[in-house]
């Protein structure tokens, strides 16, 4: 391409609206050097070092694809550092998420050496680094730059990330479904095999059966005689609820899935032709829709746990005490923490408003689309945190009903998975020990790392 004299974008051009800015030959790796620095401007947080690691092995792939045209040495530097765990710093913001450039600078600020970098999970100089595994940095040639940073490998994953945490979540919440309808002495005809296959939407029976056998072995289907005759909605359709996000998540995994198993470069090299082509490869809206409705379907999911949380303190529905009051006369019971819950559940529904669209034409108006992928990436995994919070604060509800509804006895009454992962003791349901809530949901996130080992 060179020798031809072709003007291929970020080989012999500049980027961006300086596309028309031509790169002499005799420039091309300082050009490369500045703009990996000019490109440095990510801010923010900290992203975990597993998002890193993602991010990095998703990069790889891509660039083993071919249709970078970068030099061979990157490549293999870049596997040597992710085997040997040297991985980029990346910051939270800045990108608008048509190609990550402005946070995968820190990818290309590793390659060549400098700045600072994760090795073993730890802060360190990139040089320092270096020095320890006898690595080399790598000079930039022709396009080198371009082809580390042009792509949405950071935005994608980092909802890999969120996405297998939501996942992880929601097998939890079914657990503490279980136990919630154990509190309430729920009707379980809605979970019931020919009931859920009447429906034939294989996403909600996969949910009814994974709650039934989360029960197997309640006191739920001794067929005793009930109080209620049918149960709010909120329990009566909590595995339609369920089953609309997995759905959801299914659909955000396929989509994904096609973007791992092609390419996202621009410009690329064809192969066949030996040319580089200027694509619009890069854009990425599929995945954000895809992403905003897995947000969507969690605000269904967190209102409802909200309306059980209410529930399981009224009265008039539970037989039990008001607000599940141990001992009545000097105690609040667990009214206050429904504010706790009404709180986390705003907060999902304010992280879940859709932003896929909010955009403005950057780079001389060149640039005049976005997807906004890594901030809704992001906010999926805020909308986790607060929603590991609000099932926590359901387990806190439902293990007190579980407890004043069968006392001391209540470990015989509950369904195999349910008294082993849902149920808290009678000496941890002290109303005195408030600060409870928060160890339950450091245990609520440790069984989800245990769960995902």
């Amino acid at each position: 391409m060179l020798a031809n004299k072709q003007r291929v974008y970020g080989l012999n051009t500049s980027v961006g609206q300086n596309k028309d800015v031509t790169i002499a030959k005799n420039v091309e790796e300082k050009f490369n050097d500045n703009l990996v620095k000019s490109h440095l401007i990510s801010t923010g947080r900290t992203v975990p070092v597993a998002v890193s690691r993602i991010v990095v092995l998703i990069r790889i792939n891509q660039l083993l694809e071919g249709y970078t045209g970068i030099n061979p040495q990157i490549i293999k530097l870049i596997i040597d550092m992710y085997n040997r765990d040297v991985l980029p710093i990346f910051y939270a913001c800045g990108s608008v998420g048509e190609a990550d450039i402005g946070i995968l600078s820190s990818l290309a600020e590793l390659v060549i050496g400098k700045g600072k970098a994760w090795h073993n999970g730890r802060l360190t100089d990139t040089n320092v680094a270096f020095e320890q595994l006898g690595f080399e940095r790598v000079h930039l040639g022709p396009k080198d730059a371009l082809a580390i940073l042009s792509s949405n490998a950071y935005g994608v994953g980092q909802l890999i990330y969120g996405v297998s945490r939501t996942e992880r979540l929601l097998r939890k919440s079914t657990t503490i479904l279980g136990l919630s309808m154990e509190g309430l002495d729920a009707n379980v005809t809605p979970i019931l095999s020919s009931v859920a296959n009447a429906n034939q939407n294989p996403f909600q029976i996969r949910a009814a059966a994974q709650l039934r056998a989360d029960l197997d072995g309640s006191y739920l289907f001794d067929h005793h005689q009930r109080k209620q005759v049918q149960d709010p909605i909120s329990f009566r359709s909590a595995t339609h609820i369920l089953g609309a996000a997995k759905h959801a998540i299914a659909n955000c995994i396929e989509t994904i899935n096609m973007y791992l198993a092609g390419s996202d470069d621009n410009p690329m090299l064809d192969e066949e032709t030996g040319e580089i082509l200027s694509t619009g490869n890069f854009d990425v809206t599929d995945i954000s829709l895809s992403a905003e409705t897995i947000e969507q379907s969690l605000t269904h999911v967190s209102r409802s746990i909200f309306q059980r949380i209410k529930h399981l303190n009224n009265d008039q529905i539970t037989g039990l005490p008001r607000f599940l009051i141990q001992q009545r006369g000097f105690q609040f019971g667990l009214q206050t923490l429904q504010e706790t819950a009404m709180d986390a559940d705003v907060r999902i529904r304010q992280m879940a408003h859709p932003i896929s669209s909010e955009f403005y034409g950057l780079a001389g108006d060149i640039e005049d689309h976005n997807s906004n992928l890594p901030l809704i990436s992001e906010k999926l995994i805020d909308i986790n945190d607060q929603l590991s919070t609000i099932l926590s604060l359901e387990l806190y509800n439902a293990s007190q009903a579980v407890y004043l509804r069968f006392h001391n006895q209540s470990i015989n009454e509950l369904g195999n998975k349910t008294q082993h992962n849902g149920y808290i003791t009678a000496f941890e349901m002290s109303f005195r020990r408030l600060w409870m809530i928060g160890l339950i949901t450091r245990r609520l996130i440790k069984l989800e790392r245990l769960s995902s080992r």
